[in-house]
């Protein structure tokens, strides 16, 4: 009887390829949609709006610079996107989830 050796390498990195492919899409919509609706005064918020992709490609991310990097994200993002005592809620980050819904499942399901 033959034996029959599975070499699952190529296949992975396959997967881990279109995954992150994925994700990079996924992400770029969402933070796109956030720069769209962001509220601008000076700009400074919107400019420092951006997204990534870990290696593996299981995570994405997009905000206000890159606090998962370390980097300080502009101060007053939190206070925009939740508000405080003295000024409403304007939230960007939030609402490209729920508007963008469709789209990122077609991504995912293709």
């Amino acid at each position: 009887m033959a034996s029959v050796i599975w070499n699952p390498g190529p296949l992975l990195s396959e997967v881990k390829t279109k995954a992150a492919q994925k994700m990079y899409q996924t992400v770029t919509i969402l933070v796109n949609e956030a720069r769209r609706i962001v509220p601008v005064d000076t700009g400074y918020l919107k400019s420092s709006l951006t997204c990534e992709v870990t290696a593996d490609g299981r995570t994405g991310f997009y905000g206000s610079f890159r606090p998962w990097a370390g980097e300080e994200p502009v101060s007053y993002s939190l206070f925009v996107e939740c508000g405080t005592s003295r000024m409403s809620p304007r939230p960007y980050l939030r609402p490209p989830l729920e508007t963008k819904r469709e789209e990122v499942k077609r991504i995912w399901s293709g």
